[in-house]
């Protein structure tokens, strides 16, 4: 009996090793692709149902305040049910999810109605149709994923979104934490009633607590990765939250340096924090964490699904470099379009948008777009087919960063080793989608783009991602601090790389150097190039148009006449009016793309180098 039990404690232990083995083994078949991701893996779903934000309601608060129903409780409800039947599919206890329709009131409606036909297609889910609301609230109460309620206090405050507004209510936050801890759909107080009319129990009550209060009670729950910044005001984007468990922030005030201190490095902060840009962006580059542009994102419970299995091949058009003739010394520019780490941009006006990739005119010029395709890779493939079916030859595709953070002061407050691991672990999840799509560029933002820490960190990502053919970077206001200097680092193979800084800005009403309208950007390339010509310089610099400036067009030359407001009546935007300042400037001077402009400043350096690194990467697509 001894013997034969000895047999089958080895036979079981024999077992187990192979069937950890086997599981390893095929772990790590997938850790190249799984550990490149900046975004929670979310699991694909069988059925989606759809409800339309159109179809609900927004209830007054007892002092009669109201809210556009975009920003209603029955929508905050809905964004809530949405979140917990997606984590019900990520943890194997469902196979349905929620897709919120907003087209009739988005701007960027169409699009989603065309990622939600075309993610269809990719995950192969069943479109249940419509449904109204609470049915579909007491659909998911039946099947054991909605276990009760969460009570808050909706917020009625009035001013821009995001903000800090004064008066504003963070019980909405502190509720879309233990709605994802404790599985309860979000009620406020004006919908209580008819909660507890379905049978709903009110799991926990959430009403006068914050974020801090959320994070003390549930941190032992929560995903460490990813952390949630979103106004409490907006439903948008908090399903993904509520799948995954992620800690909500909003403010730079406590908890949020606690909690980006508790969490993994480099982390994801998901949406957009307050109270201004630079100072959240700041704060969490400093902690190394990367900022992910999304808090107008809709559906990314569902558009996300089935993405770390998404391995279609699309390659982008590059350009050849061994095709360019670097004897021609003419005075040449580029221009790249500006804010290209926003995601939710791409995913929502951007594609069917007649400023941006669908103008009229794009493709008339060689033009540099800013993208953040690793992310939109990992949350909405569908936007890089469309990208990838419509680009014109002369548009690079530069990648921004990663995401939206300060690489120079990246991880000041970790000690130097972790600091340095955290940017080194980031530069290979950026090579690893530079090299899926086979493009060569990107770019960054810098605090200090020639201070010590950014000399370093375009070092960091030269070394870990070969296939560079170099970087851009602007500084955080102005963008073109440096007039247009060039900094060498050496890649892993001790060749030189370029990482160039902006010199010029197409941006109305602005008093910053070296900025303006189409038209005086044209007169100061068209100075500059002649300058550096008859003093026997090279003259390679480059432009950012600012995609959020409004033009008209003019006859003539006064420079200060092309200044407009963004999105009034017959104002221009982005791809256009760059035309415009092309069409300016003097004949002798090349328009190049920014991928170009890259491989000359190289050849320009060092050509026995540069011929053998265009040897090796073979012929542009």
């Amino acid at each position: 009996m001894l013997k034969r039990n000895l047999f089958l404690l080895l036979l079981i232990s024999f077992t187990a090793v192979n069937i950890y083995s086997a599981s390893m083994s095929r772990r790590a078949e997938a850790s190249p692709r799984e550990e490149s991701r900046w975004w929670p893996v979310t699991k694909t779903p069988e059925i989606v149902h759809v409800l339309d934000v159109n179809d609900m309601k927004s209830y007054k608060s007892p002092k009669g305040e109201t809210v556009h129903v975009r920003f209603g409780q029955e929508h905050m409800l809905a964004a809530s049910l949405a979140g917990l039947a997606a984590q019900a599919v990520n943890e194997g206890r469902g196979n349905e999810m929620v897709w919120i329709k907003q087209h009739k009131i988005e701007s960027h409606g169409p699009d989603y109605e065309m990622w939600f036909r075309e993610s269809k297609k990719r995950i192969g889910f069943e479109d249940a149709g419509e449904k109204e609301l609470w049915n579909l609230v007491k659909y998911f109460k039946g099947k054991g994923i909605v276990k009760g309620y969460v009570l808050y206090t909706h917020d009625f405050t009035q001013g821009e979104i995001p903000s800090l507004r004064k008066g504003l209510n963070h019980s909405a936050n502190a509720a879309t934490v233990a709605c994802s801890v404790e599985q309860g759909v979000m009620i406020a107080e004006e919908l209580e009633e008819k909660a507890k009319a379905m049978g709903l129990k009110m799991l926990v009550d959430a009403r006068g607590k914050d974020e801090g209060w959320a994070f003390d009670k549930y941190k032992s729950h929560l995903n460490k990765d990813f952390v949630f910044a979103q106004d409490p005001i907006t439903a948008h984007h908090r399903p993904l939250a509520i799948a995954h468990k992620v800690p909500v922030i909003f403010g730079i005030e406590e908890p949020t340096p606690t909690i980006y201190a508790w969490m993994n490095k480099p982390g994801g902060v998901m949406g957009w924090n307050a109270p201004g840009e630079g100072e959240f962006v700041e704060q969490l580059s400093r902690y190394g964490h990367i900022l992910l542009p999304s808090n107008w994102c809709m559906n990314l419970t569902v558009l996300s699904s089935g993405t770390l299995e998404y391995d279609v091949p699309l390659n982008f058009h590059t350009i050849d470099p061994s095709a360019v003739d670097y004897s021609d010394k003419s005075p040449a520019v580029s221009f790249i379009m500006s804010d290209g780490d926003n995601v939710q941009w791409l995913m929502g006006d951007f594609v069917h948008n007649q400023y941006y990739w669908a103008s009229p005119n794009h493709g008339d010029y060689p033009i540099g777009w800013g993208m953040p395709y690793g992310d939109l890779d990992q949350v909405c493939p569908e936007v890089m087919e469309v990208l990838y079916n419509t680009q014109p030859r002369n548009a690079t595709i530069n990648l921004h960063a990663g995401g939206y953070y300060m690489p120079d002061i990246f991880g000041e407050y970790l000690d130097d080793k972790e600091a340095e691991a955290a940017l080194r672990k980031h530069a290979r999840r950026v090579g690893y989608y530079i090299n899926k799509y086979g493009l060569r560029t990107c770019m960054f933002l810098c605090r200090d783009l020639d201070s010590p820490g950014a000399i370093k960190a375009y070092t960091i990502f030269a070394e870990e991602i070969e296939e560079l053919a170099g970087m851009f970077v602007i500084q955080y206001m102005p963008y073109n601090p440096q007039d247009g200097g060039v900094y060498w680092v050496k890649n892993s193979k001790g060749v030189d790389i370029p990482v160039i800084s902006c010199e010029y800005l197409i941006w109305a009403n602005t008093n910053m150097a070296k900025a303006g309208t189409p038209a005086a950007v044209a007169r100061m390339i068209n100075e500059d190039a002649a300058k550096a010509q008859s003093s026997g310089q090279r003259y390679l610099e480059w432009g950012m148009t600012h995609t959020w400036s409004g033009f008209k067009k003019i006859e003539g030359n006064d420079e200060k006449a092309e200044n407009d407001q963004f999105m009034a009546p017959g104002t221009q935007a982005a791809v256009t009016p760059t035309g415009w300042c092309v069409d300016r400037l003097d004949e002798d001077i090349k328009v190049i793309t920014p991928e170009e402009l890259l491989w000359r400043l190289r050849m320009e350096r060092n050509p026995a180098d540069t011929e053998k690194a265009i040897n090796a990467i073979g012929r542009g697509k």
